[in-house]
Parts: structure tokens; C-alpha cells; sequence
């Protein structure tokens, strides 16, 4: 189901009491992604690699524009393109902004700067990874190869996460859990996520379906 399909459905189940409250008496599914082998990126932030290429062809796309409240959407919303090899989990991200000058990027804390997050689930069991990305370049985990490109209205990045870090390799056929999450402060403070979280990102019911595919 599409996200405006979806959302169009998640509004229609909200009841209205008298007081002008909102109650969603139903969640909406979680969402799911296959995605396919490609050819190793440079980890660069530069996005002309062939195996973007080949993720944008099979649909493998993740749009990341919903609030992690559920109840609006960004008015930039950020595309994050993803695929894998034998050794890294690799995803490119485009994050579009009106001025990359007014990104915040050093704060002291990389989840209070314009930053993406990843929350990965191998096993579906709970037990969830998270891992961040600044404007500024920074991984929240030095292991993770990551950069970025800015240039007047965007910001580009990509990232290696290899399985060593997660504990396990995926086989083509399997599904582990997944959401592509972040804080967007340059264009109105808002935390940002994929598949709806109803709050917390760390909700580990609240995880899309990465399906490894061919």
C-alpha cells in the first residue's frame, strides 16, 4: 500500500471526541522492502555509483517523510536507497534543505544535530541496533564506513554497515527488521521516520521487513 494510501486510511480511522482530542483506534501495517545484491559503492557521499542505480531500478526506495507522532508529514521529505553484498549492508540517502548552511551539524550530541538513524533487527527478536549520521559526517560507530556531499539545497551520504558489526550475514530470502528514522532541524524541528514508530523509534514492534533479495 502506498503512503499516501495508507496515511489516507490511518486519518479515517481517527475518532473525534467532543473535547477535540484524536484517537487512532487502528495501526497502520508494516511496511516492507526487498532489496537486491549490487556492486560495492566508494563510500564517498558522491551517489553516481552503479549500484544506486540498479537500487533505484528494482524499486528498492524507502521515502522518509512521516512525524514519529504520526499525525503530519515533512515538507522535504528524504529518500534513502539501499542494498547489499556479501559483506556490508549499504544505503545512500538524499536529504533535501532550502539552505545546507543552517544544517545543524556539530552539536554535542549526534541526535541533536540534522542527522538519519538506522535501526536494524536481524532476528526480529527485539533487539534492535541503531546507528547515526550527521550533517557534519559523523558516525555514531566508527566501524561504519560513512561520508557525505552537501551542496546548496541538499545533502547526500552513504554508509557501509558491515555484518560483522550486526553479528550475522544475510542469506537471499531472508527478512530481518528495519527503519529508516532521523531529526530534521533546518527546515522545523521534527523527528522523522519511515515506518510509523506511534513514538518512540526504538519500538521494537514498530520494525518494517528487509527482505534480501537477488
Amino acid at each position: 500500500m502506498g503512503r499516501s494510501k495508507w496515511l489516507l486510511c490511518f486519518f479515517t480511522v481517527l475518532v473525534v471526541f467532543a473535547t477535540g482530542s484524536l484517537i487512532c483506534t487502528a495501526e497502520v501495517p508494516n511496511l516492507s522492502i526487498t532489496i537486491p545484491t549490487i556492486d560495492a559503492p566508494e563510500i564517498d557521499g558522491d551517489l553516481t555509483d552503479s549500484g544506486w542505480l540498479k537500487a533505484s531500478s528494482l524499486g528498492s526506495k524507502i521515502v522518509v517523510d512521516l512525524a514519529n507522532s504520526v499525525d503530519r508529514l515533512s515538507e522535504y521529505p528524504r529518500i534513502t536507497y539501499v542494498g547489499y553484498d556479501d559483506q556490508n549492508l549499504y544505503l545512500a540517502f538524499v536529504v533535501f534543505t532550502p539552505d545546507t548552511s543552517l544544517l545543524v551539524a556539530d552539536a554535542a550530541k549526534w541526535w541533536n544535530c540534522d542527522e538519519v538513524e538506522i535501526f536494524i533487527d536481524p532476528a526480529k527478536s527485539g533487539s534492535l541496533v541503531q546507528l547515526g549520521f550527521t550533517a557534519g559526517g559523523e558516525a555514531s560507530d566508527s566501524s561504519v564506513k560513512y561520508a557525505i556531499n552537501k551542496d546548496n539545497v541538499r545533502w547526500t551520504g552513504e554508509i557501509a554497515i558491515p555484518f560483522t558489526l550486526l553479528g550475522v550475514a544475510p542469506k537471499q530470502g531472508d527478512v530481518w527488521g528495519i527503519n529508516i528514522c532521523g531529526h530534521q532541524i533546518a527546515v522545523g524541528d521534527m523527528w522523522l521516520a519511515w515506518n510509523a514508530p506511534y513514538g518512540a523509534f526504538k519500538n521494537a514492534t514498530r520494525m518494517a521487513d528487509l527482505v534480501f533479495g537477488e
